[in-house]
């Protein structure tokens, strides 16, 4: 799968993945590999991403996130 992170200033991350665990706006929820195409809000939290092994986490005040054809694109703000 392929994260696509962009914040009001641009591109902050673009990166292969096996797991991607999001903060819902009404619970938090996980994206593994061909995961079904969906849209949701995000509240404040954590975005936790696998990179081979190593968990990596972006910290976020709100933002959506849209999810098809394993490519996961959120929009946020930081």
């Amino acid at each position: 799968m392929e994260l696509r992170i962009i914040t009001p200033k641009g591109q902050l991350l673009k990166s292969d993945t096996d797991r991607v665990s999001l903060p819902g706006a009404v619970c938090p929820f996980v994206v593994l590999s061909h995961h079904g195409s969906m849209i949701s809000a995000l509240k404040e939290g954590d975005i936790v991403y696998l990179k081979g092994t190593q968990p990596h986490s972006v910290a976020i005040k709100s933002g959506f996130v849209k999810i098809e054809n394993d490519i996961i694109e959120v929009c946020v703000e930081l």
